[in-house]
């Protein structure tokens, strides 16, 4: 019971977290790689789209809390910027129970 009750309140704190009002000044923990990019540089829209993984250009990029995002096209890129929140990975592209557990890795490229 005191498990599944520490669980809950990890859970309760990350939604927190993810919907809590962004502020000047308000720091946002978010996966890049050595680049800046977010999730490796692929396309996050493709996910949302096509169902795979598409690999973005550098040359077409958005950014978004501190990360650069890839896109293969302009139309993938307006949808981003359209509404960025929408396609941004959760928990900035960390695992999301290692983010509870206050376990976070870096991938290292």
């Amino acid at each position: 019971m005191k498990n599944l009750l520490l669980k809950l309140a990890a859970a309760f704190t990350l939604a927190g977290a993810a919907f809590a009002d962004h502020e000047p000044g308000h720091k946002v923990l978010v996966l890049k790689n050595k680049d800046g990019a977010a999730i490796l540089g692929y396309d996050r829209i493709a996910y949302f789209t096509d169902n795979k993984a598409v690999k973005g250009n550098p040359k077409i990029q958005s950014e978004y809390e501190g990360a650069k995002y890839y896109f293969p096209s302009t139309e993938h890129k307006a949808m981003f910027d359209a509404n960025p929140a929408k396609y941004a990975p959760a928990y900035g592209g960390y695992c999301g129970y290692a983010a509870s557990i206050d376990r976070l890795s870096q991938i290292s490229n």
